[in-house]
């Protein structure tokens, strides 16, 4: 896969919706795995606000999964 230096406005709109998506619905390790990955990851391989997505997502999931107990 080919990274761009310059990613369009709508490519990580895109991004941040999906990962508020997979906090809302995940159940999966991978899922998981994914979204902190993505919230570690360096200004290169995600802008701020997919990092910060990502973030939210992964408190979202473990709040979910806290109300599950």
């Amino acid at each position: 896969s080919q990274t761009s230096l310059i990613r369009s406005k709508a490519l990580e709109e895109t991004r941040v919706l999906a990962a508020q998506f997979l906090g809302e619905i995940a159940t999966t390790q991978p899922a998981f795995y994914l979204l902190d990955e993505i919230s570690q990851s360096s200004k290169w391989k995600a802008n701020e606000d997919v990092r910060q997505a990502a973030t939210q997502a992964l408190a979202r999931i473990a709040q979910r999964a806290e109300r599950a107990k």
